[in-house]
């Protein structure tokens, strides 16, 4: 996630009650609220696939207007981690060249 992510959802705020970065894996990598929504975190399956889809269903039903950033991947899990140090090390050796 990049400073500019941020402050694209911060900018989502000027319109929208919630702004949300989607993860890749049906979660999510921000979620952003004008005011506090306690309904939107209750009832969901965290760690499953379906989180982004229940927070938005209750935001919905909490009637308010949601802003969707583009999606990223996040590191919850080990293969994450792997596909973070492989990232990491690639950049490393374009940086050396």
């Amino acid at each position: 996630m990049s400073a500019a992510y941020v402050a694209q959802a911060e900018a989502a705020l000027d319109t929208a009650d919630m702004v949300v970065g989607p993860a890749e894996d049906g979660g999510y990598v921000l979620i952003g609220l004008k005011r506090a929504e306690p309904a939107l975190f209750r009832d969901i399956d965290w760690g499953t696939d379906q989180v982004l889809e229940q927070t938005l269903r209750a935001a919905s039903q909490a009637q308010c207007s949601i802003a969707t950033l583009a999606t990223l991947w996040d590191v919850d899990r080990p293969e994450d981690w792997q596909r973070f140090l492989a990232l990491d090390a690639c950049k490393q050796e374009v940086s050396k060249s």
